[in-house]
């Protein structure tokens, strides 16, 4: 079943990075310094800021066709408060679990417990250790992110820092790096701190 659902998720995110290509290209600007994703024996963990609903979209949209045939299937956190409503139809498809789950007896299928269990399965998963979008600013993350990278110590890591150009909703900054150093750190906001501290790099991508 967990290979068929596998699957699923993989052809799901073919058309969801189609989209995302159309959304990076011609609806926002998008200037991308980014780290190409190699192939790995592993798995990954890309672990992002969290500044507006459209990083994760903005993030596929930077991919090569190459880069997600390596990385998919993608499995991100969705929020509790959105994954179970109507979009459910959309984020379930597309490989999002929740960060809390609805009922107790669901607890191993939503936050770090399911993102340990997809690790292990051979997903990439995406984090945001802020566990919430922040517009500005910066908050404190959550230790989530240690114990996952604790039980996926293997995987190789890329953190991204996503960013509003002015004061524009259209227009911004992408920055993705890979940093298996990342493994051993034990304080998520070092962690933070690393990602806000990424030098971007403009090209066309």
């Amino acid at each position: 079943m967990n290979l068929i659902i596998k699957w699923y998720v993989r052809f799901n995110q073919i058309f969801m990075w189609v989209l995302c290509k159309v959304l990076v290209k011609y609806i926002l600007t998008v200037d991308v310094s980014k780290t190409e994703i190699q192939p790995s024996e592993t798995g990954r963990i890309f672990i992002s800021n969290h500044i507006t609903h459209l990083d994760p979209f903005i993030l596929v949209g930077t991919l090569s066709w190459s880069e997600l045939r390596r990385v998919s299937p993608i499995r991100p956190m969705l929020a509790k408060g959105y994954y179970y409503t109507p979009l459910f139809f959309l984020a379930y498809p597309i490989g999002c679990y929740p960060t809390r789950p609805l009922f107790p007896f669901l607890k191993r299928y939503s936050g770090t417990a399911a993102a340990i269990r997809h690790a292990r399965h051979g997903s990439t998963l995406g984090i945001y250790p802020e566990g919430q979008r922040v517009k500005s600013g910066r908050i404190a993350p959550k230790y989530g992110v240690i114990k996952i990278l604790e039980a996926a110590a293997d995987m190789d890591i890329y953190l991204i820092h996503v960013e509003r150009v002015g004061t524009s909703d259209k227009h911004f900054t992408i920055t993705i790096r890979s940093d298996n150093s990342v493994r051993a750190v034990k304080d998520p906001q070092v962690i933070m701190d690393k990602i806000f501290a990424l030098e971007h790099n403009t090209h066309t991508p």
